[in-house]
C-alpha cells in the first residue's frame, strides 16, 4: 500500500509519500527525498494495487503491466468538500496511525 500526503493551502512543501510494509509500518519521504514532512496540514490518500486477476503484484514487475486499484475512490483521491483523512503535522509528530475500513463489494 502507498500513502500520499498532499499539503493543504498554507502548508509549505510539496507533500510526500510512504510505502507500507507487511507489518503496517511506514516512514514518510517528502517529494525532495528527505525523511518526514514539514509542519502543517495534509490530505491523506491511500492506494493498494493488485494484478488484474486480484493477486498481489510480484516484485520486479516491469513497467506497463496492467494493475487495478482495490480501494474506493473516496480513499484514493482528494475531494476537499468530503475528504475524511486530514492530518496535522507538528514538531512533536513522530507517529501516525490510520484505522482503515471499507465495505466489501
Amino acid at each position: 500500500m502507498v500513502i500520499t500526503f498532499t499539503p493543504l493551502t498554507g502548508t509549505p512543501g510539496l507533500g510526500g509519500y510512504a510505502i507500507v510494509d507487511a507489518e503496517g509500518k511506514f516512514s514518510v519521504i517528502d517529494l525532495n527525498h528527505k525523511e518526514g514532512l514539514q509542519q502543517g496540514e495534509y490530505y491523506v490518500t491511500f492506494s493498494k494495487r493488485v494484478m488484474m486477476d486480484g493477486k498481489p503484484i510480484p516484485e520486479n514487475v516491469p513497467d506497463g503491466i496492467d494493475t487495478r486499484e482495490v480501494l474506493p475512490t473516496s480513499m484514493t483521491t482528494v475531494d476537499p468538500d468530503t475528504h475524511r483523512y486530514v492530518i496535522a503535522v507538528n514538531d512533536l509528530s513522530n507517529s501516525l496511525d490510520f484505522n482503515l475500513s471499507t465495505k466489501k463489494r
